[in-house]
C-alpha cells in the first residue's frame, strides 16, 4: 500500500473513439495538433488534468474539439 508505480502505454495503444462513446477506460481531451499519416491520423491532445498525449484516429477531428 502506498507504492506508486509509473505506467508507459505506447501512442497506437489510445485511440479517438465515436461521437457517443464513452464509458470505463476513457477521457476527454483538446484537440491541438491533428497529422495525416496515411491510413490513420496522429492527434495530439491535452487532458483536463495538462497532461499532453498523442493518441490516433481513423478519422481526422479538428483543432480545439474535445475527443474521448
Amino acid at each position: 500500500m502506498g507504492d506508486s508505480v509509473r505506467v508507459a502505454i505506447r501512442p497506437h495503444d489510445l485511440l479517438v473513439v465515436a461521437d457517443g462513446v464513452s464509458g470505463q477506460n476513457t477521457f476527454e481531451a483538446l484537440v491541438n495538433v491533428v497529422e495525416y499519416q496515411g491510413r490513420e491520423f496522429a492527434v495530439g491532445v491535452t487532458t483536463s488534468t495538462g497532461q499532453n498525449l498523442f493518441v490516433h484516429a481513423e478519422q481526422a477531428p479538428r483543432v480545439g474539439d474535445t475527443v474521448i
